[in-house]
């Protein structure tokens, strides 16, 4: 399932990126990264930030971890679902550091409007 989706993943994330409020923000990440877990994956989709792009760096240790559901992750980056709203019903949850993951938050956030 992880070999499937991780192409999936990635362009979906440089696509979102290239919006003009998320790539204002994209270099303040650079060299950081964080795990997205998809629930019933294996393993999570560790994503970095590198040359102001969105790569997938499996071998980097993420600052935090975010996972939810497949449907969850789709629906917050599509700007379908608040990331709070998200958080206080249990559909998604954080480990790790959570500055971090709010720093990331606060970017997926840019990349939605």
């Amino acid at each position: 399932m992880y070999a499937l989706l991780a192409p999936f993943v990635l362009l979906t994330l440089r696509v979102l990126s290239r919006r003009a409020e998320a790539k204002r923000h994209l270099s303040e990440y650079e060299g950081q990264a964080i795990a997205l877990r998809l629930r019933g994956v294996s393993r999570p989709f560790v994503i970095a930030v590198r040359k102001a792009r969105f790569v997938l760096a499996p071998g980097t240790e993420p600052l935090a971890e975010i996972e939810g559901g497949f449907g969850t992750f789709m629906a917050l980056l599509l700007g379908r679902l608040d990331y709070d709203a998200a958080f206080f019903r249990r559909r998604i949850s954080f480990r790790g550091s959570l500055p971090a993951a709010m720093r990331f938050k606060a970017l997926f956030d840019h990349m939605t409007r």
